[in-house]
């Protein structure tokens, strides 16, 4: 797990969890990370529409991708000894910077990686994260990062991820780029409408619509109807989920 400690013991780490990995704030602060790449907006990557069901099963791996990196990641400390009043640096273990700045008008941590390496994990880029007073709503933005472990390689110009704790909605919007041994390509998020939580003790989303390269996802409790071309199929969201987990996987 990525985690960025800073000051009052806050924590930033990947959480592997729920179809969407949804972001939960409390004195502990959950984020599913993804990461994005050096390219500019007008260098953005083009994406392929998926023509077809399969294929917009296949590119809905695109957010297992983001857990096969979580996973295999050890700790990133990014700690202040004071209070974060201005820009702190420090050197990560195996080499590069890791650089935050707080502002307190704005409850906002902006995360600038060099070249940051702990273990088999490179990081490069800026990681923005904007929480609420109440702490019940959040916003992380991914400009230009890069996240390579070795196994798999996330990029992005621009990601956006939204998490409200309180009404349990999430939602994803832009740009990402994998490359790993059994599955790669480009890819755009758009969330149509917000992605809520199941509240059943199922890894289930309520209800939502997603778009990824062209295809549409809507979420009903227990099912997902994908649009994609000329084709229409509603399965369990299980189903899907499975599928993404194995995104690394070349057993299929």
């Amino acid at each position: 797990m990525l985690q960025l400690l800073t000051t009052y013991s806050k924590e930033v780490f990947i959480k592997q969890t729920k179809l969407l990995a949804p972001l939960f704030i409390g004195s502990t602060l959950l984020i599913f990370t993804a990461c994005g790449g050096n390219s500019s907006k007008e260098d953005k990557p083009k994406v392929e529409t998926a023509k077809n069901i399969s294929e917009a099963k296949e590119n809905y791996k695109a957010l297992g991708a983001f857990s096969s990196v979580g996973s295999s990641m050890n700790s990133i400390s990014v700690t202040n000894s004071t209070k974060l009043q201005k820009t702190k640096s420090n050197t990560c273990s195996n080499g590069g910077s890791a650089t935050f700045n707080y502002v307190e008008s704005s409850n906002s941590v902006t995360f600038t990686f060099s070249s940051c390496k702990e273990e088999n994990t490179l990081i490069d880029g800026t990681m923005i994260m904007i929480q609420s007073d109440d702490e019940k709503h959040t916003k992380m933005q991914f400009k230009n990062l890069t996240m390579d472990d070795g196994k798999t390689k996330i990029t992005s110009n621009s990601l956006i991820f939204e998490d409200d704790s309180q009404e349990n909605w999430s939602t994803i919007d832009g740009d990402l780029g994998v490359v790993s041994k059994c599955f790669s390509g480009n890819f755009d998020f758009e969330t149509v409408a917000k992605l809520y939580e199941a509240q059943d003790n199922s890894e289930n989303l309520e209800s939502g619509i997603l778009k990824l390269n062209g295809a549409t996802y809507t979420f009903a409790n227990p099912y997902v109807t994908i649009k994609a071309g000329s084709e229409e199929r509603t399965l369990l969201q299980s189903e899907l989920e499975k599928e993404m987990s194995s995104s690394t996987s070349c057993s299929e």
